[in-house]
């Protein structure tokens, strides 16, 4: 399980993120594996 801080930095990385988007309701996001 990823914690809430790491799923926004992957989700960055992924680009599915914006600076600036409100953090709620993120996807359940997966590890890279």
């Amino acid at each position: 399980m990823l914690t809430r801080y790491e799923r926004v930095e992957l989700l960055r990385k992924r680009g599915e993120l914006k600076e600036g988007d409100r953090i709620t309701g993120l996807k359940k996001t997966k590890p890279e594996e």
